[in-house]
């Protein structure tokens, strides 16, 4: 495969090709799915089997793309086995009873925001949201109410052990900027599309705020508060009740 498609990557060493693949069969009947490859540990194309696209995740997987997509077979194939064979296999096993399969309900995204001070010019925000269901979600940093145009460094969507899903984003900022910048979350639950929820980056003193990440008759409250860590670190705590 390196020699064919990555012919400008001298082989002087062991390289891994990796492959992340799962399908999952929601409540309402309908079906998600998702295909990415990686190479030598890094994300480098995924498939999107909604419109039969391949999208690279680096500048050497181009190459790639166009030649899976001059060949549309590959592509339908990969479609019909997210969408028909793994969903298969998936209801053979919740048929027979599998104690290690659970039937997930809709969970709300847990949010925390970390900064790592790099120098007095620099900044590294760090918005994480773990332990959502289903998989989709929308994170974005914004400043001042609007989407954000830094530069953004997304992580994809990941599995946890338990079925949910985790995503990290950060950012480097002016420190003298900080106020400036909200961590934008927004997942969809039972009912559909929630209200949004923004992340406060900083606060000097205990924040009480508002969540609205499940059903719109269920407004439950949190209370958020700056813990210093070492290394010069901060985390905000959410506590909800």
């Amino acid at each position: 495969f390196i020699k064919v498609h990555l012919d400008d990557q001298p082989i002087i060493r062991l390289r891994t090709w990796q492959v992340n693949l799962g399908c999952e069969l929601r409540q309402d009947g309908s079906k998600g799915g998702f295909l990415h490859y990686g190479y030598d540990g890094m994300d480098f194309i995924s498939f999107d089997k909604e419109t039969l696209r391949w999208v690279t995740a680096q500048s050497q997987a181009q190459k790639v793309k166009e030649e899976w997509e001059e060949d549309p077979r590959w592509s339908q194939e990969s479609k019909v086995f997210l969408e028909e064979t793994c969903i298969a296999w998936l209801q053979r096993y919740l048929n027979s009873g599998n104690s290690g399969l659970v039937a997930l309900s809709a969970e709300p995204p847990v949010g925390k925001v970390t900064h790592k001070v790099e120098d007095e010019r620099l900044e590294v925000l760090t918005c994480q949201a773990f332990g959502f269901y289903p998989k989709e979600i929308q994170a974005i940093w914004t400043r001042d109410g609007e989407a954000c145009k830094y530069e953004t460094r997304l992580k994809n969507v990941a599995p946890n052990s338990d079925g949910t899903y985790y995503v990290q984003l950060s950012i480097e900022i002016d420190p003298k900027e900080r106020d400036h910048f909200r961590c934008h979350l927004e997942h969809e639950g039972p009912t559909g599309t929630l209200p949004t929820h923004s992340l406060l980056t900083w606060q000097t003193c205990l924040l009480c705020c508002y969540f609205s990440f499940f059903s719109p008759d269920h407004h439950p409250f949190c209370c958020a508060r700056r813990f210093k860590l070492a290394r010069k670190q901060e985390i905000i705590g959410f506590l909800a009740f």
